[in-house]
């Protein structure tokens, strides 16, 4: 049976989920969503796949050889930045913060999209070039999603014939595709590193 500390480190994550959706039922707080389309569902999705990818290295990381060859910062953080964006989009809460604070609401957005910023910077030195890849294909579809409308002035439609083309909700969603694609290359990459009998250590940054 794993040690107290060690099984706190693997179920952390489905525990805090557990509890923060108790509370909510046990205080009937029911929220705005914006789960309306199939765009939505696959945004969130792909950032679950994405989170449980991380989630799976950290529990990999609690037995050896992998104990003492994956440093697990990274991939934590990337699960707290998964799950905001997750109840963003279910949500609404960039929407909803836009609204009250009478701002344009891609600024709360951008502000998630900062964090990610530096939370890469941060672990820079580990990631492989497919995974650079991937976030450059992240960033332009991204931007696209936030900015297309400003240009269009059609909040992220555009008209093609007679067809009303959402290219903010597709942008989005293969976005979010893109980024998770690279997670789990890298991922991936991390294990079969960390497995090699030769190797002492997978990551470059504490």
């Amino acid at each position: 049976m794993l040690p107290v500390k060690r099984l706190i480190s693997v179920l952390w994550l489905p525990g805090l989920i557990y509890l923060c959706y108790a509370a909510a039922r046990l205080n009937n707080i029911q929220g705005k969503t914006d789960l309306v389309g199939i765009s939505a569902v696959m945004r969130i999705v792909f950032l679950s796949f994405g989170a449980s990818v991380a989630y799976m290295m950290t529990i990999v990381a609690q037995w050896e050889p992998f104990r003492t060859r994956i440093q697990t910062r990274f991939w934590t953080n990337f699960i707290c930045w998964s799950l905001a964006m997750i109840i963003d989009d279910s949500f609404m809460v960039h929407e909803q913060v836009g609204f009250y604070l009478q701002i344009n609401d891609s600024i709360p957005m951008l502000l998630l999209g900062v964090w990610l910023l530096i939370l890469l910077g941060t672990y820079r030195d580990r990631f492989i070039p497919e995974f650079w890849k991937c976030f450059a294909g992240f960033v332009i579809l991204a931007w696209i999603a936030v900015f297309g409308d400003v240009v269009t002035g059609r909040e992220g439609t555009v008209m093609v014939g007679s067809f009303e083309f959402d290219y903010e909700m597709f942008s989005e969603v293969l976005a979010v595709a893109i980024l998770v694609g690279g997670v789990a290359i890298q991922a991936a990459t991390e294990l079969r590193i960390a497995a090699r009998p030769d190797t002492e250590s997978n990551d470059a940054t504490p």
